[in-house]
């Protein structure tokens, strides 16, 4: 009995301490070097069948958004008030290897399957759908154009799991082309490729690469302003667990299409979410969705930007 009892009180001194460790953790991920935007709130949960929300794209007053890899290549029309799924909608023609990121034109609607977290895909891709055909009341089958591209500087595809500059989580789409950000999982960085709209096989191209100190997401274009906002995340590894410390790049008044080369501030987000959706609404808000976690379902947020350009 007394061997039981010592155990049971080593087991639960060490959960205490793992508790206690983890808890500080998570606190410690509030300290941060750059200005802290706590004004974020809450429109609604996403329904549960969304539990990985990776992209999302704001078209005619509902949110649109995919699962991440693992789904089928489906689109969820969602409500930004309550927790309501209006539509389904296949997307024939497209496979969802690992999509991320979703944007739109007047036009089109451009859905990236480029996630790469092994570094190994040679099978990139962002598919073209009419928006018209999406938005259609009663309609729950799109057809889609492929846009495949690869990374011209890229030369090894077998580098490892996460052990590689080649993923990407983001993308937006600003006059005549799409704008991907890379998600460097080898040196932190974050590089800026260009490729155009029409199908077909493309080298992308490279633009510029910037230190977001933090992997890349999601991104959004506010064309009001022409701001572009980067979500991204900083992540800390606990004991039996990962937090996530979101954070939003604003990049503003730059030249041309050379995104990184204007005005930037980082903003930080206090709380410990895997946001992985932003899309702009109107008048300098964005909406940022999180994927569901211990906090609960998946939800969406609604943030004001103006006050920081």
């Amino acid at each position: 009995m007394k061997t039981s009892a010592t155990f049971t009180t080593l087991v639960l001194s060490a959960l205490f301490l793992i508790s206690e460790w983890n808890c500080k953790s998570e606190s410690n991920l509030s300290v941060s070097n750059y200005p802290v935007e706590d004004s974020l709130t809450v429109r609604t949960a996403l329904p549960g069948n969304i539990d990985e929300s990776s992209g999302i794209v704001y078209l005619g007053n509902r949110i649109w958004t995919h699962n991440d890899s693992g789904d089928a290549p489906r689109l969820y029309e969602v409500s930004t008030t309550k927790k309501q799924l209006f539509r389904t909608v296949w997307v024939d023609g497209a496979d969802n290897e690992d999509w991320e990121d979703i944007a739109s034109d007047d036009r089109y609607v451009y859905i990236g399957d480029f996630g790469n977290n092994s570094g190994n895909r040679t099978d990139l891709v962002v598919y073209k759908v009419s928006k018209d055909s999406l938005v259609k009341a009663g309609n729950f089958v799109v057809d889609s154009e492929p846009i495949y591209f690869y990374y011209p500087d890229q030369v090894n595809y077998d580098p490892g799991a996460y052990n590689h500059n080649f993923d990407c989580e983001a993308m937006i789409s600003v006059g005549d082309s799409l704008y991907l950000f890379s998600k460097n999982h080898l040196d932190g960085q974050c590089r800026l490729y260009a490729l155009p709209k029409t199908p077909g096989n493309y080298s992308a191209r490279l633009i510029g690469q910037f230190d977001t100190d933090g992997g890349i997401t999601a991104a959004g274009y506010d064309p009001e302003n022409g701001v572009v906002a980067l979500l991204g995340y900083n992540v800390t590894d606990r004991i039996f667990a990962r937090s996530f410390q979101p954070f939003v790049w604003l990049l503003y008044q730059y030249p041309g299409r050379d995104f990184f080369s204007g005005k930037k501030v980082r903003v930080d987000i206090p709380k410990i979410l895997q946001m992985e959706g932003i899309s702009y609404y109107r008048d300098g808000q964005f909406f940022i969705t999180c994927e569901s976690g211990s906090q609960g379902d998946g939800a969406v947020y609604l943030w004001n930007a103006k006050r920081w350009y």
